[in-house]
């Protein structure tokens, strides 16, 4: 496992590099640290719910890196374009309805939910921004903490939870 500063210029490469290659990252985001995967793979969201300990029956959230992106997989009605053009990115979450795997330009896991609603993250914070343009993919992504237990809101409480059981940690300070 490695840590890297957040401020560190190659962070968001080096991170996108590991989530291309089926790695678990831990970071700063708005909130909470977040524990992060590829959200295509499979193998990937595997993992995260095996190291976060949680059931796979509740969902995971997933990051993009702009509204353009979401198109690609998930359907729109009037309302949430609006909601979502006028407050994304931010410190919003919303439940949509995925494409059909046929429809999807953008594959996402089968491990990530069941039926068709998922929930969608464009976050407001300038490593999370850096990063998924950098992976220019979707990123599944959850709070960094083992399932039913506090989330990580600074680095040591990240390391406590997944010190030797993720790729990369990012020192985002405290959140």
């Amino acid at each position: 496992m490695k840590i890297l500063q957040q401020n560190e210029p190659s962070a968001p490469k080096i991170a996108a590099e590991i989530l291309k290659n089926d790695g678990i990252i831990c970071f700063a985001t708005e909130t909470v640290y977040a524990l992060a995967c590829n959200g295509a793979s499979d193998l990937a969201v595997a993992r995260l719910y095996k190291i976060k300990q949680r059931d796979l029956k509740k969902p995971i959230a997933v990051f993009v890196k702009n509204l353009a992106t979401a198109e690609n997989f998930f359907h729109f009605n009037p309302t949430e374009k609006a909601i979502a053009t006028k407050f994304m990115p931010g410190m919003i979450t919303l439940v949509l309805k995925k494409k059909t795997n046929a429809e999807q330009k953008i594959k996402v896991s089968k491990l990530l939910n069941d039926d068709q609603d998922l929930a969608l993250r464009i976050p407001d914070h300038k490593f999370c921004l850096e990063l998924l343009n950098e992976f220019d993919g979707i990123i599944a992504a959850t709070s960094a903490n083992l399932s039913n237990q506090p989330p990580a809101t600074e680095l040591v409480q990240a390391l406590q939870y997944f010190e030797n059981k993720v790729d990369l940690i990012i020192d985002g300070g405290v959140c």
